[in-house]
């Protein structure tokens, strides 16, 4: 990568008082794409096992893991292949999400994670590791910097892998533990379950009707109908594992967040997965 572009990758301060456009003119003179107002876009060129890749993307990513590493050169990543060139991919995958495991001295616990989650049958992403490397001309020659574990993206290609099809409705809920009901106006659920691609009226009535079941129902009402919009023993398996492994960045959580709510195309069911 350039030093201009790894000047322009540094991740903003959600502390200071300018708008994210602002200190981006101010550190490059040009608009760039932004992530949560926080990790800007570079670009740059990736070798992987010899194969050269020209025109992918980078950016940081990540809270509490990429805050502990601050001051680090090794930190979690988001790299896409195909920014420049929509077709260029490394065996059939276009992104790849690099985690330092700075909160994990024995760089297992990622991979034995989404493992055991595959194990019992959840639709859970990939893994593999990665030695890490990088070149800023003038600045870095092929500095090491260490073990990185590669997660796959869940997205249209891991829908169609998982679930036999690309359609469907994908979400990645934040700051909700559980199916929260918020009436019937779709603006309101939009910024809590966060779905990928604008949904059909269909699917948006499909998740409100699944909240209003969850929170509005009797007992009996639940106990009748739950099983016609949530694969449940999906469900049991997924908070099964994360209580197992005690997972606190889930469902479960404080701050419940980086857990997937899917409704699949052909059975319209709701699936949970990590």
């Amino acid at each position: 990568m350039s030093e201009a572009e790894w000047e322009a990758m540094k991740a903003l301060d959600p502390h200071k008082g300018l708008a994210p456009a602002e200190r981006l003119k101010k550190i490059n003179g040009e608009q760039r794409e932004l992530h949560r107002s926080r990790f800007p876009w570079a670009e740059g060129s990736l070798n992987i096992n010899g194969q050269h890749l020209n025109g992918i993307g980078a950016r940081y990513k990540g809270n509490a893991n990429f805050n502990l590493m601050r001051g680090s050169l090794k930190r979690n990543m988001k790299i896409k292949l195909d920014w420049t060139n929509k077709d260029q991919n490394y065996n059939s995958v276009e992104t790849l999400n690099l985690n330092a495991s700075g909160l994990d001295p024995s760089k297992l616990r990622d991979v034995f994670s989404y493992w055991l989650f595959r194990e019992v049958g959840a639709p859970a992403p990939r893994t593999t590791f990665a030695e890490m490397t990088l070149t800023i001309p003038g600045r870095y020659e092929k500095e090491h910097l260490g073990l990185y574990t590669i997660v796959e993206q869940v997205n249209k290609s891991f829908l169609k892998d998982r679930f036999g099809s690309k359609k469907g409705l994908l979400m990645k809920p934040e700051g909700i533990a559980s199916v929260e009901y918020h009436g019937d106006d779709w603006r309101f659920y939009a910024p809590l379950y966060r779905p990928d691609d604008q949904p059909s009226l269909a699917q948006s009535v499909r998740v409100m009707d699944f909240a209003n079941v969850v929170n509005l129902s009797n007992t009996k009402q639940f106990r009748d109908s739950i099983s016609s919009y949530l694969d449940i023993n999906g469900f049991l398996r997924f908070i099964a594992v994360n209580a197992l492994i005690v997972n606190l960045d889930s469902l479960l959580a404080m701050l419940p967040q980086n857990y997937y709510l899917h409704l699949i195309k052909d059975t319209n069911k709701f699936v949970f997965f990590p």
